[in-house]
């Protein structure tokens, strides 16, 4: 029997649009340096590339990044101003699921332990579920990020801290992402079921499923 369900965030939780919020940063800049957006997005990427396989939080915050973008572009603005021209745009690129909704506060009457792993961080993630989840903080028992973590994903170190958190054992536990590689395959390595919810099928999880309509049939069925 499941006595814990762990989700990811992006995309799992809720349905994220980073384009309107990254789109935000790019005009803010393009205004400051006079410079196409196009340009700026270009080298916004190249930057992101050369940090996108590190598992060093420091590497991997937006600050970092920004300071480089601004830097690259000679624009007297900080990493910490673009970062927060960003979060400003997060409630817009953020959809609800009411599905989430339902399964979580379903989850919640029948005590089953509810955890969050995921690579965002704890300021964005806050922002991200005021908008999608109402009343998440009686519904989500705990949240691990890089900041607990010390890593990015791929990692099992945001499962192990889960099941130590919750007091469960692996087995007694199911991880729901939209990622094979990044959210699933640590979990599974740990023993931990796995319910991929994307387009397409990827690795080996547990369970597939296209959409985040057919989570609770499937949660139910475990937990019972």
């Amino acid at each position: 029997m499941i006595k814990l369900v762990i989700f990811d965030a992006d995309n799992t939780l809720y349905s994220l649009n980073s384009k309107i919020s990254y789109s935000a940063v790019y005009s803010y800049l393009s205004k400051i340096t006079n410079k196409p957006v196009k340009e700026i997005e270009r080298i916004h990427k190249t930057l992101i590339n050369e940090v996108r396989d590190s598992t060093d939080p420091a590497l991997r915050d937006y600050v970092y990044t920004f300071n480089k973008l601004a830097k690259s572009l000679n624009a007297d603005v900080s990493g910490s101003e673009l970062y927060q021209v960003m979060k400003d745009k997060l409630p817009e690129s953020t959809t609800p699921l009411s599905e989430i909704l339902h399964l979580l506060k379903l989850l919640k009457e029948k005590n089953i332990k509810v955890g969050i792993c995921t690579n965002t961080f704890r300021d964005m993630l806050e922002i991200k579920l005021n908008q999608s989840v109402p009343g998440w903080e009686e519904l989500i028992d705990f949240i691990i990020t890089p900041t607990e973590t010390n890593s990015m994903k791929p990692s099992k170190k945001f499962y192990e801290m889960a099941i130590k958190k919750a007091g469960v054992r692996p087995e007694e536990s199911v991880a729901i992402g939209d990622s094979w590689e990044n959210d699933l395959e640590p979990a599974k390595d740990l023993g931990i079921k796995t319910i991929l919810v994307s387009k397409e099928k990827e690795g080996t999880p547990d369970f597939w499923i296209t959409d985040v309509s057919g989570l609770e049939k499937l949660i139910t069925g475990l937990v019972s």
